[in-house]
């Protein structure tokens, strides 16, 4: 009952057919022997393993809808167990996309021919559901749902695990038409279950009627239509005074004629609707002729019958007789408590106290009086229960602002346990949000039996009582705060916090100096981040003096603003902008109080009261509050500004004596100092003791109004303190600002330093400066310098202050300038010494200039005079015609560090790049003056850690670099430094060392042109050698034959004997190979011994001791030149088999350069010098390519001859093979056409024959027109027009079609087995057509390269992303050397040249066809055992173009 495939020529099985029909009828037996589905399905599962599969299991929806396995049969017993595991272990997930789930969703059958561990591991995550899965061994599987009277029941599945077997469509047939079985037994199973459930329900249901009818505590009847009774129960047959028995069959009129009329028109109306009736009332006398009357609440309810319609009436009666009479009594009574209570509202209302009353147990509120309706600001609503009290008004809040709870209330704790309350006071929130307080008396209210029956609170009003109290309280605490403490600050701070939460939500005190400026500034709130959020407000929107409304106006008229009420409308109109306002509207302010502070007849500030999160008003009261505190506050603040203006006084009278005395030591000890340094050292220190400043500087304006000079300095870094340092004026900002503009600068805090110099904030050495005061130094009105002091705290420069700063400073100027007077006298008497010496000093050195040509023994002398007079370090430099510097000269004191520096240039000259002053000189050429060079200049001179410490060994501290020009070119740089001296260069050393330089330049240039007149000469001599050798070459070249190899040997001893010892020639080869290689081509060497050797060893493989250098060569474009310095090094490095030749004929030096054609490049030439020790110059590199050029044309040249000499014998073989194979089905179709003719002119025709004739003739117009095909493609190919056309193919079923169609191939033998191999589906987008022909080609060649028969193998593998065909044979196999060319066009192997027919076009077109997908083809084969051809194609192609195709 189980298909499988068929793999190669193998047959199927006979179909068996009354097999499932045996099986059906089997399965039929099982679902009818019982009605228990458990028992049935298990049974069924059982039968089906086998004969359905290796595994069946039975899924049934349960109650909830989820899946529920009750059967399940297994072939092994091991692995059933483990499926039961797995189920009860990883349940089905309702969205699984495979499976019983997905069935149970779309309700079609799930199949699946093929399942492989792939597929498992794409939907099963965990690892041990996935190991128990592949323990199952699941290969192929079908899962059919159960479906019944269109209602889904569950599923079945059938599994097959043994391998080779899948499902087909005929075991798809029999597992419906089982589950349809399967269905239909469950449905009748669940039907007769749910049959037999109703029987036992509908049993249960009439007894519990029967028992509810007779033992129901109401009277219960029943009428049918003619309102006849048919039952009725004991409680209305008492009611009536009657038996039961004696209602039967009797109507209501036979038996209470008196109560007929009221009853029936009720009966009858439900008869004709259909609708109940419930609760009517009947009054009358039962038993008839009884004296009380009696009172029945009657239903009436329709009784349906088996049609649905109404059948009779049944009747459901009470008596309510004496619920009716306590009904009449309690009526009287609440009438007569009305009037009572009407009597005691009225008096209540009366009462000057205020009264409620609630009732209990509830506690719902029955009265209230006016005058608690006025108090509570509430009008009277009566409340369902004590917990609803807070709901319609009424708030009480204990003395730290928390809410009481409704049960904690004096009226509810009086009502509920019976308290009375005396005196307690509350805080309260009235109805319109206002605060008050009031004291209340709560008791309970009792009966004459002593039970509560209401709770009464009276209270009366104390909230002006307790306001008065507080405000008196506060008033205490502020008279307190301001007559503890003379600080200002803190006073104010303690007022703000002391009044709130007390008289605002929001606090602010503002003080404001004469000219109506912010001097302090306050803000208080509960929430510390709502206070740094305000502060951070006002930064925003500053206070204006000027605004017309708020604080502004206050302090202008000393009137106090009230704001009860603040709207939207005034907000916009005291705001500054749309921040401010949302601001403003953010803190959400609801009412305002502003009041002046007033001292002595004039406004000093203002004081803020605001409401806001508390929702409270204020009223007048608070504002006399609030201005009587402002009076206190400005009374405060004014007499603390009085004592302060009294003790700053008696300050500045004993500081004005104390700074007279200093004044007098300072005069004295300028008195005693003599030069700039000198004075400027005196007057810093005096000023860093008198006036406890943190740091301080004097600088001098210098002739460069850019740059200061430092004259002293203390508390500054050591790089600022240096005498004479230099700095640009944007260095020190402060400083250059007033020696540009005369102007003092006195700085008092951080953020006025930041305002005016933002980088000081962030420059490490000012950062800390709390104040600043920059004084100009001024003699006879010329700024002369600047004193810079920088204080640690804030200072306030007032005019005393900044009078005595600045007599400090105009002291300082004349002593300075008295001194600098001195100092310029002794400075005219050293320059004119020094110009004395600069005269002898140049004189002497034009003479070593002028005494000869030998520029660098010169540059040394000069370099010798130079050190130590006028340079610690003197460096001579060249530039060379690379532009490199080289030097030529290094003088200094002491030989071992020269001989150290000299080593260190002479390893790894620096490079150098700006800012390094060599790079400067050399850009600007110009001569470059560096006065001062510390360590930080080292270490952005050098450009990288070796530089860094060849400056580091020079050490600079002063630095002349001067470029050598003559005749407007650069030839090279001088550098003067000094570095152990100390001295620093200034500008008459710079014009020292620029003459010198030159007349250095032009003594250098002289010899330099005298060099280079000796070198053209030569150079010209060269060049004529060199043309003779080239024209010797050509013609040796030329006269050589088109043979390669006489070519080859020619070039290589022409190049030999002209320029080298020895010459090797390789040529990159011909063909297309993914890694090509270097092959040899020609050597030659002088001498015999040495070329036989070379010979033996150089030739033997495709590779070389001198491989790397021809690559290099070829890569580059150009000559490459090795050097062998170490031959150790060599020895270690060379391969083992070229190490006989490096013995004995040492390598010195070797030379490569590339053999290049019109652009393409076709080998490399080497040449090598073992027997001299002459280096390879730029004119032997010249020459070498030149005759490498002239070598490769002719090279090319016999190339080409012979690839023509080959293409002529290809062209010729191919028109023989093709003539063949063209002549050959050409001659059969004429033959066969022939006897056609000859067959059809017979009386009598055969028609078996005639077939015959006609196939013979068909297959032989194939084997035509696949020749005529395979010769267009080709042309196609070759014109770049072969064209595919990609779509989605299934490549497992294109494969198996084609080898399908060689079933009855004339190739195939019946020794021929064909084997098809292909696991699964596989799907990808390829060009069918042109896969079939390659498909075709591979088998074609496998079999007809197979004679005696054996396995052809055809398999479809996907690995990965791409998908992999193999087609094996078991033939006459391929030999090595033949593999390599069989791709190419009419290539075919020796034998099948001799033996077999063909064009030799198949694996070509094969080749092409597959690298156009994206893919490759190999072969692998070994002669007498067979050959495997495998294709790689991606299953997504790159972009393919499809190209339209145009016959030839």
């Amino acid at each position: 009952m189980l298909e499988r495939p068929v793999a190669g020529n193998e047959q199927p099985a006979p179909d068996v057919r009354d097999e499932p029909l045996r099986f059906l009828a089997e399965a039929g037996i099982a679902l009818a022997r019982t009605l228990d589905y458990r028992e049935t399905l298990a049974a069924v599962a059982r039968l089906a393993v086998p004969a359905l599969g290796d595994c069946c299991s039975v899924y049934l929806l349960d109650d909830d809808g989820f899946l529920q396995r009750v059967a399940i049969a297994h072939a092994d017993p091991e692995k059933q167990a483990l499926a039961v595991r797995m189920r009860e272990r990883f349940a089905s997930r309702p969205d699984a996309p495979h499976g019983p789930a997905y069935v149970l969703r779309t309700l079609r059958t799930a199949f699946y021919p093929t399942i492989t561990e792939a597929m498992h591991r794409a939907v099963i995550r965990d690892p041990e559901h996935l190991d128990i899965v592949l323990k199952l061994g699941i290969r192929s599987s079908i899962v059919v749902p159960l479906i019944a009277r269109d209602r889904t029941l569950g599923v079945i599945s059938f599994i097959l695990t043994e391998p080779g077997r899948e499902y087909g469509p005929s075991d798809i047939a029999l597992a419906e038409e089982l589950a349809q079985r399967v269905a239909i037994a469950v449905d009748n199973a669940l039907l007769h279950r749910a049959l037999a459930v109703a029987v036992e329900q509908q049993a249960a249901s009439l007894a519990l009627f029967d028992t509810l009818f007779s033992s129901a505590p109401v009277g219960l009847a029943l009428l049918d239509r003619d309102l006849r009774y048919v039952r009725v129960n004991d409680a209305i047959a008492a009611m009536n005074g009657l038996p039961p028995e004696a209602h039967l069959g009797k109507t209501v009129r036979d038996l209470f004629p008196h109560l007929a009329p009221e009853i029936e028109p009720h009966v009858r109306r439900v008869l004709e609707t259909g609708e109940l009736l419930a609760n009517t009332e009947l009054t009358g006398a039962l038993p008839a002729g009884a004296e009380a009357p009696r009172t029945w609440l009657i239903s009436y309810f329709p009784v349906p019958g088996a049609d649905g319609q109404v059948s009779g009436v049944g009747i459901a009666a009470a008596e309510i007789t004496e619920t009716k009479r306590a009904e009449q009594e309690r009526e009287r009574l609440l009438a007569q408590l009305e009037a009572e209570r009407a009597h005691l509202e009225t008096v209540l209302q009366q009462m000057p106290a205020s009264v409620i009353i609630a009732e209990v147990p509830s506690g719902r509120l029955i009265l209230a009086n006016a005058e608690a309706e006025r108090i509570w600001r509430l009008p009277f609503r009566p409340a369902g229960s004590v917990q609803e009290w807070e709901t319609i008004g009424y708030r009480a809040l204990y003395p730290d602002g928390t809410r009481y709870r409704p049960e904690e209330w004096p009226l509810a704790r009086a009502i509920t346990d019976g308290t009375t309350v005396s005196g307690e006071e509350l805080d309260i929130i009235r109805g319109d949000g206002s605060r008050g307080s009031i004291r209340v008396d709560a008791a309970p209210i009792r009966d004459r039996d002593g039970r509560i029956v209401a709770g009464v609170v009276s209270f009366i009003d104390i909230t002006e009582r307790r306001l008065a109290e507080e405000r008196e309280r506060y008033l205490a605490d502020v008279r307190d705060v301001l007559t503890s403490s003379l600080d200002v600050d803190t006073t104010l701070q303690r007022i703000a916090e002391l009044t709130v939460p007390k008289l605002a939500d929001w606090c602010a005190i503002l003080l404001v100096d004469d000219d109506c400026r912010v001097e302090r500034q306050v803000i208080a709130h509960q929430d510390p981040e709502k206070v740094r959020w305000a502060l951070e407000i006002e930064r925003r929107h500053p206070f204006d003096p000027d605004a017309p409304h708020g604080i502004a106006r206050v302090i202008q008229t000393g009137q106090p603003e009230f704001y009860p009420e603040i709207t939207d409308t005034l907000l916009e109109a005291v705001s500054r902008n749309p921040e401010h306002l949302r601001a403003l509207q953010e803190a959400g302010f609801c009412s305002m109080i502003v009041a002046p502070l007033l001292a002595r007849g004039r406004s000093i500030g203002a004081l803020t009261l605001a409401m806001a999160e508390s929702g409270r008003r204020y009223t007048a009261d608070d504002v006399s509050l609030a201005r009587e505190v402002a009076r206190r506050i400005g009374l405060a603040v004014d007499h603390v500004r009085l004592y302060a203006a009294e003790q700053q006084a008696r300050r500045a009278a004993e500081q004005t004596a104390t700074r007279i005395s200093q004044l007098q030591t300072l005069t004295a000890a300028l008195g005693a100092a003599l030069t700039p340094r000198e004075i400027a050292a005196v007057t810093i220190s005096q000023e860093f003791a008198t006036l406890g400043i943190r740091r301080g500087i004097i600088v001098q304006v210098t002739d460069d109004d850019d740059v200061l000079e430092v004259l002293a300095a203390v508390g500054c870094p050591e790089e600022w303190g240096e005498y004479g340092r230099r700095f640009p004026r944007e260095v020190l900002a402060p400083l250059a600002d007033v020696t540009r503009t005369g102007t003092p600068i006195f700085l008092e805090s951080r953020e006025a330093i930041a305002e005016r110099y933002p980088a000081c904030s962030t420059d490490p050495h000012c950062s800390d400066d709390a104040a600043l005061a920059v004084m100009p130094l001024t003699v006879d009105g010329r700024v002369i310098g600047a004193m810079g002091l920088a204080f640690s705290t804030p200072q306030d420069f007032d005019e005393e202050d900044r009078a005595f700063l600045l007599a400090l400073a105009r002291q300082s100027a004349h002593a300075l300038d008295r001194a600098r007077l001195y100092q310029a006298e002794q400075d005219a008497r050293a320059a004119e010494e020094a110009a004395r010496r600069r005269q002898t000093f140049l004189a002497q050195a034009s003479s070593v200039l002028n005494s000869s040509l030998d520029y660098q023994q010169t540059m040394r002398t000069i370099a010798e005079m130079a050190v130590p007079d006028f340079a610690d370090w003197c460096i001579v430099r060249i530039l060379d015609d690379r532009a490199s510097l080289r030097h030529v000269a290094i003088a200094h004191t002491d030989p071992e560090r020269r001989d150290r520096l000299h080593e260190a240039y002479t390893r790894r000259p620096p490079h150098h790049v700006h800012p390094h002053p060599i790079a400067e000189a050399l850009g600007r050429e110009k001569a470059v003056l560096r006065p001062t060079v510390d360590e930080t200049d080292w270490m952005t001179m050098a450009s990288d850690e070796e530089h860094l410490e060849v400056i580091r060994l020079v050490a600079p501290r002063s630095i002349i670099v001067a470029p050598l020009i003559a005749r407007g070119h650069r030839i090279g740089l001088i550098s003067f430094i000094c570095s152990d001296s100390r001295r620093h260069y200034g500008p008459d050393d710079l014009a020292l060392a620029e003459d010198l330089a030159q007349r250095a330049a032009i003594a250098v240039d002289n010899a330099l042109l005298f060099r280079a007149t000796q070198a053209a000469e030569e150079k010209s001599r060269r060049q004529a050698a060199r043309m003779t050798a080239l024209a010797a070459a050509s013609r040796a070249f030329a006269e050589a034959s088109l043979d390669l190899h006489a070519v080859l040997e020619t070039a290589a001893e022409r190049v030999a004997e002209l320029v080298s010892d020895g010459c090797l020639i390789r040529l990159i080869p011909g063909n297309d190979e993914s890694e090509p290689s270097l092959r040899p081509g020609a050597i030659y060497h002088p001498d015999p011994e040495a070329r036989a050797l070379a010979r033996a060893l150089f030739t033997s493989s495709d590779r070389s001791a001198l491989e790397d250098l021809h690559w290099e060569a070829l890569q580059r474009g150009q000559p490459v030149v090795l050097e062998v310095t170490d031959r150790a090094s060599l020895r270690r490095t060379i391969r083992p088999e070229y190490l006989p030749y490096v013995d004995r004929f040492p390598l010195r030096r070797l030379l490569a350069v590339p053999l290049s054609v019109r652009g393409n490049t076709i080998g490399s030439l080497a040449v090598w010098r073992d027997l001299t020790d002459q280096p390879f110059t730029s004119d032997d590199s010249t020459l070498i390519q030149d005759l490498a050029d002239r070598a490769a044309l002719a090279i090319e040249n016999a190339q080409l001859y012979r690839e023509a000499q080959s293409a002529v014998r290809v062209r010729e073989a191919f028109l023989s093979t093709a003539s063949h194979e063209l002549k050959t089905p050409l001659t059969t179709v004429k033959g066969y056409g022939q006897l056609l003719l000859r067959f059809l002119k017979q009386p009598t025709l055969d028609r078996e024959h005639l077939i015959k004739l006609a196939t013979h003739l068909r297959d032989q117009t194939d084997r035509f027109e696949m020749l005529v095909n395979d010769l267009l493609d080709v042309s196609r190919i070759q014109q770049g027009r072969l064209a595919l056309r990609p779509q989605s193919t299934e490549l497992t079923e294109l494969a198996r079609s084609v080898l399908a169609r060689f079933e009855q191939s004339p190739d195939r033998t019946p020794a021929h087995r064909l084997v098809f191999d292909a696991p699964e589906p596989i799907h990808g987008v390829w060009d069918p057509v042109r896969l079939d022909q390659v498909l075709t080609n591979l088998i074609s060649n496998a079999l007809k390269y197979s004679p005696d028969g054996g396995e052809v193998r055809l398999s479809v593998r996907r690995r990965g992303d791409e998908v992999e065909l193999a087609v094996s044979d078991e033939g006459i196999g391929i030999p090595a050397g033949e593999q390599a060319q069989l791709f190419q066009p009419f290539s075919r192997t020796m034998r099948a040249r001799l033996e077999m027919g063909g064009t030799g076009l198949g694996l070509f077109i094969s080749r092409q066809i597959v690298e156009q997908h994206g893919g490759t083809i190999t072969l692998e084969s070994t002669e007498g055992v067979g050959s495997t051809f495998t294709v790689r194609l991606p299953l997504t192609p790159p972009d393919i173009q499809p190209r339209r195709e145009r016959d030839a």
